[in-house]
């Protein structure tokens, strides 16, 4: 056969393909089976199978049918976003997400799909993420970000040094956003304003382009692999780098030296914690933080708590033991040391009302106790008052990842925490503004066991 023949030649096949429905939509011939067909059909046609899905008007959103038979959102490969998931209403969203099967929720939304195909199956391997049960399923997943309005839209954690996709933890951000909250985008501290920024924001404010600053930013983090030290690493290498521009520019660099030797510490970190099991009930350094760790898991502190649970056959009332959480844990040390402090403030007060003269070495201790009482106090009334408000959090937090809570076990661990909150706020109140000295004295004697 001439070579310019075998071009128009149809390969063989030993079967022509099958129609793609079957009548007036099959394709006609094998020429014609390798093109897409575009069908819109009413919803009282089954030829269209879990893909279709009915509108208020009763009409079909177009599908395209592929050679295989199987219908095809339009758009563009890699899961568009269709017009109808693009600009459906909140309420028909939510019906969609309730009574549809998966196989209806991939055809009906692609571009929420394809996300979480790309979320469910290639991040895990490619970036090392966890994906927790909660946004396993479609359906849940779903429920946890919300409808896709655009194509530009992709899934996004909330804390991108979290690597857990859960609920509550995801959301979706467009290209930009994702950019600026990346990992590997390392923020740094302009130390002229104090703020911290990305590279690029930084190294736009400070005349600096922002390779010059992610390069020695590098070295650094290199040279000085302790976390503990990043952020003052940050800090010194913007500066360095604003110094550089300011004197390649003529300026005088002195102030910008004060400015940032005067910043201020970073804060303490305790409220930054993801994790409510690792939150702490006060504010602590990183140092503080990783030495009551290390005690609790030391003493694997436990305690029997009280739980009322209502049944159909009743009410009845256990009390399991379970461990203690790391806010109680270290509300304890500090009241701990809150009282101890409170019995030496006493113990010379007493010296003091009965007229023994006190030599300057117990003065001393007496002022020491009474700024560590003080100290103290500041860390724990407000932990106190925190501490319904943390239970619940906490509640929640444990039904996210795994155990299921009833409604009733996170309203009992808010009514009983607000109780003893409001029963402990009580007594120190009564401790501290208003006994009269016979009621002081006996709380004294039940406490060191004097007359």
């Amino acid at each position: 056969m001439p070579e310019d023949q075998k071009s128009n030649v149809i390969p063989f096949r030993r079967s022509p393909p099958k129609p793609a429905f079957g009548g007036h939509d099959s394709p006609s011939s094998l020429t014609d089976a390798r093109k897409p067909v575009t069908s819109t059909k009413m919803a009282e046609n089954n030829g269209l199978g879990d893909g279709c899905h009915r509108s208020r008007n009763g009409v079909v959103a177009s599908v395209t049918v592929t050679e295989n038979g199987k219908a095809k959102a339009k758009g563009k490969p890699g899961g568009s976003v269709s017009e109808y998931e693009a600009t459906v209403s909140e309420e028909q969203w939510k019906r969609d997400v309730a009574t549809m099967t998966k196989t209806q929720l991939r055809k009906t939304y692609p571009g929420t799909w394809q996300s979480f195909k790309n979320m469910r199956y290639d991040r895990p391997d490619a970036e090392g993420a966890i994906i927790d049960p909660s946004v396993a399923d479609l359906a849940d997943f779903m429920k946890a970000i919300g409808p896709r309005r655009h194509q530009n839209l992709t899934v996004d954690r909330i804390d991108t040094n979290n690597p857990t996709y859960a609920f509550g933890k995801i959301k979706w951000s467009d290209k930009t956003e994702q950019a600026n909250n990346r990992r590997n985008n390392s923020h740094v501290r302009n130390p002229r304003t104090n703020e911290w920024g990305t590279v690029a924001q930084v190294a736009a404010q400070v005349g600096r382009k922002p390779n010059t600053i992610t390069v020695a930013l590098g070295r650094a983090l290199k040279a000085e692999p302790d976390r503990d030290k990043h952020e003052a690493i940050r800090s010194r290498i913007v500066g360095e780098c604003l110094l550089r521009a300011a004197e390649a520019k003529g300026h005088d660099a002195s102030e910008i030296a004060t400015s940032e030797a005067a910043a201020p510490a970073p804060m303490p970190d305790y409220d930054r914690v993801a994790d409510p099991t690792m939150r702490l009930a006060y504010p602590v350094s990183k140092e503080e933080r990783q030495a009551i760790y290390a005690e609790y898991d030391r003493v694997q502190p436990m305690e029997t708590v009280r739980v009322i649970c209502e049944t159909e056959y009743g009410s009845y009332t256990a009390y399991p033991r379970v461990p203690v959480s790391r806010f109680d844990f270290s509300l304890g040390l500090a009241r701990g040391q809150w009282e101890e402090a409170r019995r030496t403030h006493w113990d010379f007060e007493d010296l003091d009302n009965a007229g023994h003269r006190l030599t300057d070495d117990q003065e001393a201790a007496w002022a020491r106790a009474k700024e560590e009482m003080a100290f103290l106090d500041t860390r724990i009334m407000p932990a106190v008052r925190a501490r319904p408000a943390f239970l619940v959090e906490l509640a929640e937090h444990v039904e996210r990842n795994g155990r299921s809570l009833t409604a009733w076990e996170i309203e009992e661990a808010r009514r009983i925490a607000t109780r003893k909150a409001q029963e402990e706020a009580q007594s120190y109140r009564d401790d501290d503004e208003g006994i009269d000295e016979e009621d002081r004295a006996m709380k004294h004697a039940e406490r060191f066991g004097t007359d």
